[in-house]
């Protein structure tokens, strides 16, 4: 006789992925994402600032 416990549908199956790891590459993302944004800061710092008389 085969136990119940043995049989699990699809969506009981325990996760391929651990949590610590998801948590892990979601740092590495956001780690890039902020250096990124920081690289972008600086060059528009540096652009020269114009004026876009074009809407008036």
């Amino acid at each position: 006789m085969i136990e119940k416990e043995n049989i699990n549908p699809l969506s009981y199956q325990p996760p391929q992925i651990e949590w610590t790891e998801i948590k892990e590459k979601f740092d590495d993302i956001y780690f890039t994402l902020n250096e990124i944004s920081q690289q972008l800061n600086k060059y528009w710092k540096q652009q020269p600032v114009t004026q876009n008389t074009g809407y008036h």
